[in-house]
């Protein structure tokens, strides 16, 4: 005969919780993930003008936080959008269209597969916090508890896209027009990384 790894009286002080120090019962999934995240979206737009010149102009403001608890995940986005269409003579049109996003994201240090991973790995025998409230090392000491302790990863996008649209109408020459157009794109990126040793 073997004997067993938890005897009857381990078995029951992780079912009842009485010794969480020596007999944990994590629920990893519960202990470290948000059971909802929230995410914000607002959007604003003006348009109006004359009969010769038009104009529309749409803001933007997008944040999402992150769905793991104690995780510095953030994202953070603000856009605009402008069109600008004008009437220079009665045979010459002008438009200019300009739509920028600023985008910044903050994120640990350490990829969020490495939570995924440890929360759907780490035995429920391992605890994620001590009875003190101190949260303790978790699997492979990278409790996702401690992820917000770790470092960080920040991340800073601005995409710009511009076009300049002119059309002349030939005059005299019914349905016939001719359309030049120009544009210029541009990222700027920026990333900065913070770890704890």
């Amino acid at each position: 005969a073997t004997t067993p790894i938890y005897t009857d009286d381990d078995i029951q002080k992780y079912r009842d919780g009485s010794s969480p120090l020596t007999h944990p019962n994590t629920d990893w999934v519960e202990e470290t993930l948000k059971p909802w995240s929230l995410q914000n979206k607002m959007n604003l737009s003006v348009n109006g003008g004359s009969e010769a010149v038009r104009y529309f102009i749409a803001l933007g403001l997008q944040n999402q936080d992150g769905h793991f608890k104690n995780n510095p995940t953030k994202y953070n986005q603000f856009n605009l959008r402008t069109n600008i269409d004008a009437d220079i003579t009665e045979n010459f049109k002008v438009s200019l269209n300009i739509a920028g996003r600023l985008e910044k994201r903050q994120y640990p240090s350490t990829g969020t597969w490495v939570n995924f991973v440890n929360i759907l790995s780490a035995e429920p025998t391992i605890p994620a916090r001590y009875p003190n409230g101190l949260i303790a090392a978790g699997r492979f000491s990278e409790n996702p508890l401690l992820r917000d302790q770790v470092g960080y990863l920040n991340q800073e996008s601005l995409p710009i896209q511009s076009t300049l649209l002119m059309t002349y109408k030939v005059p005299y020459v019914k349905g016939l027009s001719i359309t030049g157009s120009y544009s210029y794109d541009f990222t700027n990126n920026f990333n900065k990384k913070f770890e704890k040793p």
